[in-house]
Order: C-alpha cells, then structure tokens, then sequence
C-alpha cells in the first residue's frame, strides 16, 4: 500500500504492474494511520494505462478481507484474485502472483 501511495503522488516512476498483496486500506476504523492514508481521489493520480493486480484471503488473520472491496471499488480496472484459505502470508504460494507477472512480461 505504501508504493501505490508514493506511485497516487507522483513520487515514483510508474513500474510495469502494480501487484498488492493482503494490503490494508489505511483509514477508517482500526486502520487511521495518516502517514499511510490515500487521498480521496488516489486512484486518478494514477497512469491510467498500469495494469493492477489485487490479492487477498478470506481467511486473512491480519487485514480484514473487507479491505480487498475497498480497493476494487476504488480501482474497477484492477484485476481481483480472491482465495479462500491462504491466509495473511498465501501460505507462501504465489503462484498466481509470478503467473501474472510472467503474462505481463511477455506483452
């Protein structure tokens, strides 16, 4: 969440992708912390044409689920991958996360 905060500001050069993982929406309830926090409108800041990739468990034991809706709302154009039981470290399977990477090498 940190990197897509300093990519909404303009503080880094716009990458490839954009991969999140189990990353918390700062803000709200139990999550107000204002260094982290996005702006309102964070999503128009960024380049409209870099691909976005949403990861997140149900079962996470650390960033509620509920932050993954947060994010695809505020992103629409972000591709979402959801699991059901891989908790907060996807039981160190990311393999869905190098297959996407792989795809967006290859374009």
């Amino acid at each position: 969440s940190l990197v897509l905060k300093a990519l909404a500001e303009g503080a880094l050069a716009s990458p490839k992708g954009l991969f999140l993982l189990a990353a918390p929406y700062w803000g709200g309830q139990d999550w107000d912390v204002s260094d982290y926090e996005l702006s309102e409108h964070f999503a128009d800041a960024l380049p409209s044409e870099l691909p976005i990739f949403l990861y997140h468990s149900r079962d996470d034991q650390w960033v509620p689920f509920a932050h993954l809706a947060r994010y695809a709302e505020k992103l629409p154009q972000a591709t979402v991958r959801e699991f059901a039981d891989r908790g907060h470290q996807f039981n160190n399977d990311l393999s869905e996360v190098a297959q996407d990477i792989r795809e967006l090498e290859s374009k």
